[in-house]
C-alpha cells in the first residue's frame, strides 16, 4: 500500500524518471527506519495486538493514504498534516506515529514539488497532532476543549504561514480552506479517534483474558511442573485482583502479575531472567514484564501500584504458608489477622514500596481488604 501510494503521488506530480528514483530512494530509507522502529516497539510491548495481527495499522494506513491522495488534488494549504499524526497515534507509541506521519509528509512534498516552507509546516503540524492526541484521550473536559481550539489555531496559522512564505501573499480563500481542514480534524478527534481507542482497549482486554485462561499454554506447563505451585499462583492472582479492584488500579494486570509472578521457578536459577525471557517469548505486555522483573524486590523495588500489590500478596501468602507449616493449624482467624498486619507493616517500614507511588490510604485499604478475605491457606 505504501509503495502504491508513493507511485500514485509521483504520477500526480508528473515527475520524470529521475525524480521518481529520488523519491523512491528517500521513501525506501524511511521505510527501513520505520520497520526498525515498528519491530522495536513491538518487542518492548508498546504495541498491543492479537497474536501477530497488524490489522489496526493496516486500517489506519488505508485512512491516511485515502486522505493524502484526495489532498493531492487540492491546494497545498489544504493538506491535513496534523491529522496524519492523530491517525497513527491510535496504533502505537509517539515515535512510531511521528515516523509514519513524517513519511507521508515528505513523500507528499517531494512528489508534488512543494516548497521547503510547506515541508516545515507539515512536519510541525504532524508533531503537534501526535502530542495533542495524548491530551485528547484524557477525560478532563477543559483540556480537551483547549486542545480542539489549538487544532483550529495551528491548522489555520501554519497553513497560512506556508502559503505566505511560498507566494508572499495571503488570501481569504487560504484562511477559509485551512479552517475547513481544521473542522475536519476536530470532527475526527471527537467522533473517530475514541473509536480506535475503544478497539485497542478491547484488544488489551482480550490479551489479558488469554493470559488468565487456565487453558493457556504457559499455565498448562506450570500446572504440569507443579500442581501446588499452580494453585499457589491462582491464590496470589485472586488476592491481587481483589486488592487492585479495591483501590481502583488495573485489576487485570494485578491478576496476571500474581499468576505469573514465580513462573521463573520452572527453569531454575536465575529465576527472574528466565521469567522475563519467557514473558518476552509469549509477548506479555510491558507492564506485566516489569512486575516479573521486580520479583520480590530483588533487582528493583516495585515501581507501580500493581507491582506493589502483587509483591504484598505473594509475600503474605508465603508468610501464611510458613506460619501454618510451623504449627498443626492456625489457631484462629485472629492469628491470621496478626500475620497480615505484621507482614505488611514490616514490608512498608523497609521502604520497599517507596517507588511505587502507592499512598498510605491505598496501603490501608489493601491491608483491610486482605483482613476481610478469610482463610489464606
Amino acid at each position: 500500500m505504501f509503495v502504491t501510494g508513493t507511485i500514485l503521488l509521483c504520477l500526480k506530480g508528473s515527475l520524470a524518471f529521475g525524480g521518481m528514483l529520488c523519491v523512491g530512494a528517500v521513501a525506501f530509507l524511511m521505510a527501513i527506519c520505520i520497520l526498525s522502529i515498528l519491530l522495536h516497539e513491538r518487542r518492548r510491548g508498546k504495541i498491543l495486538y492479537k497474536e501477530t495481527s497488524y490489522r489496526y495499522l493496516f486500517l489506519l494506513s488505508v485512512m491516511a493514504w485515502a486522505v493524502v491522495l484526495v489532498a493531492a488534488f487540492f491546494k497545498p494549504y489544504a493538506y491535513p498534516a496534523l491529522l496524519m499524526g492523530m491517525i497513527y497515534s491510535a496504533f502505537g507509541g509517539d515515535i512510531l506515529a511521528l515516523s509514519l506521519g513524517l513519511y507521508l509528509d515528505l513523500v507528499f512534498c517531494l512528489s508534488l514539488g512543494l516548497s521547503g516552507f510547506y515541508t516545515a509546516v507539515y512536519v510541525g503540524l504532524t508533531l503537534c497532532g501526535v502530542l495533542l492526541s495524548r491530551v485528547l484521550r484524557e477525560q478532563k473536559r477543559w483540556e480537551k476543549i483547549s486542545s480542539l481550539l489549538m487544532i483550529l489555531a495551528m491548522t489555520v496559522g501554519f497553513g497560512a504561514a506556508g502559503s505566505y512564505f511560498t507566494s508572499l501573499r495571503l488570501t481569504r480563500t487560504t484562511l477559509f480552506t485551512a479552517g475547513a481542514v481544521a473542522a475536519v480534524e476536530i470532527l475526527y478527534s471527537i467522533l473517530i479517534l475514541p473509536l480506535f481507542d475503544d478497539l485497542i482497549h478491547h484488544e488489551e482486554v482480550v490479551l489479558y483474558e488469554t493470559l488468565l485462561d487456565p487453558a493457556y499454554s504457559l499455565l498448562v506447563e506450570l500446572r504440569s511442573f507443579s500442581e501446588a505451585e499452580y494453585q499457589r499462583a491462582q491464590k496470589v492472582s485472586r488476592l491481587a485482583r481483589d486488592c487492585g479492584e479495591e483501590i481502583g488500579v488495573d485489576e487485570k494486570l494485578c491478576a496476571a502479575g500474581g499468576l505469573y509472578y514465580r513462573i521463573g521457578k520452572m527453569m531454575g536459577e536465575p529465576e527472574i531472567d528466565h521469567a522475563v525471557r519467557m514473558a518476552a517469548r509469549h509477548n506479555f505486555p510491558q507492564e506485566l514484564i516489569h512486575i516479573l522483573y521486580e520479583y520480590e524486590a530483588v533487582l528493583k523495588k516495585p515501581s507501580s501500584e500493581e507491582s506493589a500489590i502483587v509483591h504484598m500478596c505473594d509475600a503474605l501468602v508465603k508468610k501464611v504458608e510458613a506460619f501454618a507449616a510451623s504449627s498443626d493449624r492456625m489457631e484462629s482467624s485472629w492469628n491470621q489477622e496478626m500475620v497480615i498486619y505484621q507482614t505488611l507493616n514490616e514490608l512498608s517500614s523497609l521502604g520497599i514500596y517507596d517507588d511505587s507511588s502507592i499512598s498510605m490510604n491505598q496501603f490501608l485499604k489493601i491491608r483491610n481488604r486482605l483482613v476481610r478475605e478469610g482463610s489464606l491457606l
